[in-house]
């Protein structure tokens, strides 16, 4: 979810001591106006000057992974992020890992697999006990949006509706609302659904899943009348 990723994309880059308040800003903004381009021109940059080592190496894997997961691109990110030797990844960045793994999968049609990795994320980030209540909602959001497209909406839209109270940025928010609509309408609620559908788009209209809330309203509109 991309999407849902932004913010620990920032704090990850946050971590090596070179990047400074402003660099972390901008990366932030250039991924939230869809500059990828922009943001990936940042990042090259920074890895220049930063000395080569293992856990550079790794560290560097994992910001292209979720870059690549912001962007939609989740073949990819699947392939940056499967490639990590995860038992080398330290256990304040496994959550947000899993997190991303969990997403691209789920929005690259391999839910059942997107739903475990998403559990162990949830499992990671209550063992670590410092989640924040954006990181919450990034990572129950993307296990409840996993189950919706496993088949399982009636776990998945109790989780995507704790994700959305928990409030994130307005993309993420989008996405949250557009697969809580998906699996309302999956359990027959359709006018929960519609309801669901209409939050994503005011949320981020512009975003792609405001414009599918935004074909899904039509749609649900024309099968209801």
């Amino acid at each position: 979810m991309v999407v849902l990723a932004v913010g620990f994309l920032v704090y990850l880059i946050g971590v090596f001591v070179w990047l400074t308040t402003r660099a972390k800003r901008r990366v932030d903004r250039l991924n939230e106006s869809q500059d990828y381009d922009g943001a990936r021109k940042l990042m090259k940059e920074l890895r220049a000057v930063y000395p080569v080592s293992p856990e550079a190496t790794r560290m560097f894997q994992l910001v292209e992974g979720t870059q690549l997961c912001i962007e939609a691109r989740y073949p990819e990110a699947i392939s940056v992020l499967s490639s990590l030797d995860v038992a080398k990844v330290k256990a304040a960045f496994l959550p947000a890992y899993l997190n991303s793994l969990a997403w691209s999968l789920a929005l690259s049609g391999n839910a059942a697999e997107a739903v475990l990795r998403a559990r162990e994320c949830v499992a990671a980030s209550e063992a670590g006990g410092k989640a924040t209540p954006l990181q919450r909602a990034s990572h129950v959001g993307t296990l409840g949006t996993a189950l919706v497209l496993a088949g399982e909406a009636d776990e998945g839209v109790t989780l995507l509706e704790e994700a959305l109270a928990l409030r994130r940025n307005p993309r993420g928010q989008a996405a949250h609302a557009f697969f809580l609509g998906e699996g309302m309408r999956a359990l027959g609620r359709y006018d929960e659904a519609a309801d669901a559908y209409r939050r994503a788009v005011a949320e981020s209209p512009s975003t792609e899943f405001g414009q599918r809330a935004t074909a899904s309203l039509q749609k649900l509109a024309a099968y209801r009348s």
